[in-house]
């Protein structure tokens, strides 16, 4: 099993890669070994964030250097500050879309995988 806690950290930009939240932005605003708790101020309040698995995000190299090494509970940890944030990582080259939907860096266990010809793969294709 993966540790969540040695692959993302507190402030850094996620994407929810799966559930009803698939391709919303989210900071991360605590790890535990297995899960990691994720908020984007406003859908998920920093009080309440949202318990994800962590298989279920992807990863950037984007962080809010600003909320980065504070605790959970630490006062600067507003909602207006995690939206902030949220929208300035997200304005950096390769941020969001039009719809302000996150672009996620590629995900390494996917790299290089491909439906294999008159799998199915495409919609309306031959199968």
């Amino acid at each position: 099993m993966e540790r969540a806690d040695l692959r993302y950290r507190p402030g850094q930009l996620v994407v929810s890669r799966a559930g009803r939240d698939r391709g919303r932005a989210y900071l991360v605003v605590a790890v535990d070994p297995r899960w990691v708790y994720v908020a984007d101020g406003s859908v998920r309040d920093v009080r309440h964030p949202k318990k994800k698995n962590p298989r279920h995000l992807a990863p950037t190299e984007r962080v809010a250097e600003e909320l980065a090494g504070l605790p959970p509970g630490a006062r600067e940890w507003s909602n207006r500050k995690v939206r902030e944030a949220i929208a300035r990582l997200m304005g950096e080259p390769g941020g969001a879309d039009s719809e302000g939907m996150a672009t996620p860096l590629p995900d390494p266990d996917e790299a290089g995988e491909a439906p294999a010809a008159g799998s199915g793969g495409e919609p309306g294709g031959a199968g």
